[in-house]
């Protein structure tokens, strides 16, 4: 999960409906993208983090991280 991406749209109100809509990405590929089961393109992580107004650089906006549950146990 991008849990900065997630954390900085919940601090702005901005839902994921909202974000497809001013981003002008598919509701569905942004789900996707959210997902990790499709990568953002450069053009559009700068987009979101403009939308967002935030100092975090790219990297730490778009850290994935997985959820808990899913870890993988070695």
């Amino acid at each position: 999960m991008y849990i900065n991406l997630e954390i900085e749209l919940t601090k702005k109100n901005i839902n994921k409906v909202k974000l497809a809509k001013i981003t002008k990405i598919n509701k569905n590929c942004l789900y996707a993208k959210i997902a990790n089961k499709i990568n953002f393109r450069l053009k559009e992580a700068i987009k979101i983090k403009e939308i967002l107004g935030t100092d975090m650089s790219l990297e730490e906006l778009f850290r994935w991280e997985e959820p808990e549950g899913e870890r993988e146990v070695k």
